[in-house]
């Protein structure tokens, strides 16, 4: 028992599971994001927010 217990915590600390990732952001499309407020409200803590060169109408 003390085994399968071992193995299913292993598996899940190897999920990446919390993982930070990268949002990328770009006002001409081919990204994640063509806003930068849509991107921040989507990311996570650890995550970071790639905004390539642009103008951005908004208010962040």
């Amino acid at each position: 028992m003390k085994r399968i217990i071992s193995i299913i915590l292993l598996l899940t600390l190897m999920s990446g599971v919390g993982a930070a990732s990268m949002i990328t952001v770009d006002d001409g499309g081919g990204a994640d994001y063509t806003g930068i407020q849509e991107a921040i409200d989507a990311a996570y803590e650890n995550d970071t927010v790639y905004v390539f060169n642009g103008t951005y109408c908004e208010n962040v």
